[in-house]
């Protein structure tokens, strides 16, 4: 495992050689830490790859965010970094721990957003399970937004609908459109509320369930 002051000797060593490429993405000050099994400069369309690529993002000592992927191909004149096998952490100060995991997805140098797809999958750490086909990552403001189908999953409900708004530092979500809810019922059986009958805004991570009859 290559740690971040390792691949911040590496990148010194070769800043010659390669004009500076990637010295703005990881030099600069930035809070983040980077960890890497290999680091390359060949073989590829990118200015430089990262093969099992950690990083961490830690705000007044404390960790609020953490990824791995796969691979990350870093290019310098579009400003991002192309990203594969995606799976994403959060630590909130005021909600449930959840993570992401994503097939691919594209990140700016600048901001560190994210927009990730294919097999988009939000998991709590109490339960609910979140599956969409994209979703975009804004770290600095701790949001999570999409325009996308949505299923959620809990204990004793399903949830569809299109769009999502969340909040990583709270663990809180917010379906927005055509929402509709299946609420399982032990004793009664089950029960499919219309979307009309249905507040899911908020949907947080404490478990909070669709406003509507409870059964038949």
């Amino acid at each position: 495992m290559i740690s971040n002051l390792h691949i911040r000797r590496i990148l010194l060593g070769v800043l010659l050689l390669v004009g500076g490429t990637v010295a703005y993405y990881l030099l600069r000050p930035s809070g983040y830490s980077i960890q890497a099994e290999n680091i390359s400069f060949l073989g590829s369309d990118a200015d430089m790859t990262i093969d099992e690529m950690h990083v961490v993002q830690n705000k007044k000592g404390e960790k609020t965010w953490e990824m791995w992927a796969d691979s990350a191909k870093l290019y310098r004149k579009k400003k991002l970094t192309k990203l594969e096998a995606i799976h994403i952490r959060f630590y909130p100060k005021n909600g449930q721990r959840m993570e992401i995991t994503a097939d691919r997805g594209v990140m700016e140098t600048g901001t560190r957003n994210m927009n990730v797809r294919g097999n988009v999958v939000i998991k709590t750490f109490d339960g609910f399970s979140l599956r969409t086909d994209h979703l975009r990552f804004m770290p600095k403001a701790n949001r999570i937004e999409t325009d996308a189908k949505i299923a959620v999953t809990g204990k004793s409900f399903t949830l569809t609908g299109i769009g999502l708004h969340a909040r990583t530092d709270l663990g809180r979500f917010s379906l927005k459109n055509k929402v509709e809810a299946v609420i399982h019922n032990m004793q009664a059986g089950i029960f499919a509320a219309p979307s009309e009958q249905i507040n899911a805004s908020p949907l947080s991570g404490g478990g909070a369930l669709p406003q509507g009859r409870t059964g038949p």
